[in-house]
């Protein structure tokens, strides 16, 4: 973690379906993707996506989804669909969690 005057607290959520974390994490991933959408969260036989909240506010997020393995398009594969992170938390290692 980068040397800072700053401390800050994060808390880690999983989002279910119809959560209050799940409109914000769907804005969150559009504001780098725009066509994200409500679907793409916690797709059947995927993880929940999980959320990273600060101050109430939802900093950083990661979503899964399912694709044909490069080696075997029988079997499917869990990929990360989506992981992003606001600007202003970058490099506080959010993403290596």
């Amino acid at each position: 973690m980068p040397a800072s005057s700053h401390s800050y607290l994060f808390s880690l959520y999983s989002v279910l379906k119809s959560s209050r974390y799940e409109e914000q994490l769907v804005a969150l991933f559009q504001q780098e993707w725009s066509d994200f959408t409500h679907e793409s969260l916690n797709m059947a036989n995927t993880p929940e996506a999980i959320v990273v909240e600060r101050n109430n506010e939802v900093v950083a997020g990661i979503a899964f989804t399912r694709y044909p393995a490069p080696d075997d398009p029988n079997v499917q594969a869990l990929w990360l669909n989506a992981v992003y992170v606001k600007p202003k938390y970058r490099g506080l290692g959010l993403a290596s969690v």
